[in-house]
């Protein structure tokens, strides 16, 4: 099963210092990464200009009243690039090649995916599906990126579904049990406009799973979605994320035990003031929010939950 064989080379990139990225701030390198500490997996950080570690901190909690966590994760506050957070719409990514933040044109670039090594490919009708790392992982287990490539080389798609990606992507999603997979687009999370699904391992309960379903609906739910039986509704799926599109309104797909949930988001609402530490995407409408600011994450409640999911996405 390709899940074990992840945990397998993902425990291995590990081990070998290879889920590690370096960057230049301030015209010093940086490098940020995992680590094996005894049984477990961490995080780590240091200025190699200076040859110093750099101390950070990650806490979580439940969030009172709920099934939904919040984590504090000043970790990622050291990438490069740190997210837009005025708040409401945000301007589109650019879909040109040479602009793409996956660097995919640029292998020089040392955050490029062309320097990631390629933990596992899954070769499926259309494209060969390639399982990279994320440069900043959320989860320290496993955070992948899966892109598609042709002919051996990562083909620069637009974030954005297709006839022939759809059809893989269905695949992918059935092949791939025991790993939550999500697409966010442009508006919805999405920070690069190069085609990318993320995956993590389905290795804790999310608050997503306590939801119920009626007539294809998501309810007891802070935010409803269109749900889909993978094995006996996936024909509904590609209709629906057909419609979406053509009427521009953005979406994140998470397929999620057998299940493919579609939460039609607000674009006029990407930055909340509930929670302005940047674009909601689908991790936090699945169950975990994870931000840098230490005072949101002390100020974080169920009020400010609610009333940021309802206002990033739309009602069906």
């Amino acid at each position: 099963m390709i899940t074990q064989k992840l945990k397998t080379f993902w425990s291995q990139a590990v081990t070998k210092g290879k889920i590690a990225s370096e960057f230049k701030v301030n015209h010093e390198t940086w490098q940020f990464g995992l680590k094996q500490s005894g049984k477990n997996i961490t995080y780590f950080a240091k200025n190699l200009t200076k040859g110093k570690d750099i101390s950070a901190k990650i806490l979580e909690r439940k969030i009172a009243g709920t099934n939904f966590y919040i984590q504090f994760n000043e970790f990622r506050a050291l990438r490069p690039v740190t997210p837009s957070k005025h708040l409401g719409a945000h301007p589109c990514v650019s879909e040109k090649a040479r602009d793409c933040r996956f660097s995919c044109q640029d292998k020089k670039d040392s955050l490029s995916i062309s320097q990631r090594e390629i933990l596992q490919t899954l070769k499926l009708k259309n494209y060969s599906w390639n399982f990279y790392s994320n440069a900043f992982p959320y989860d320290a287990t496993g955070h992948f990126l899966i892109i598609p490539s042709n002919k051996n080389k990562v083909t620069h798609l637009i974030q954005k579904f297709d006839k022939k990606l759809l059809v893989d992507v269905l695949d992918l999603f059935k092949k791939t049990e025991g790993l939550i997979i999500i697409f966010q687009s442009l508006h919805a999370g999405a920070s690069v406009n190069h085609f990318h699904l993320q995956a993590f391992f389905h290795n804790r309960k999310y608050a997503l799973e306590s939801g119920k379903i009626y007539d294809n609906v998501l309810d007891n739910y802070p935010v409803p979605a269109f749900v889909y039986d993978l094995a006996k509704e996936k024909n509904h799926i590609p209709k629906a994320i057909t419609i979406l599109q053509e009427e521009n309104i953005p979406f994140d797909v998470i397929c999620l035990n057998k299940r493919v949930y579609i939460f039609p988001r607000n674009p006029l609402h990407e930055v909340v003031s509930e929670f302005p530490t940047g674009p909601m995407g689908a991790m936090e409408i699945m169950g975990k929010f994870v931000t840098t600011d230490k005072k949101v994450y002390q100020n974080f409640d169920i009020h400010k939950l609610y009333r940021s999911l309802n206002k990033t996405c739309f009602e069906i």
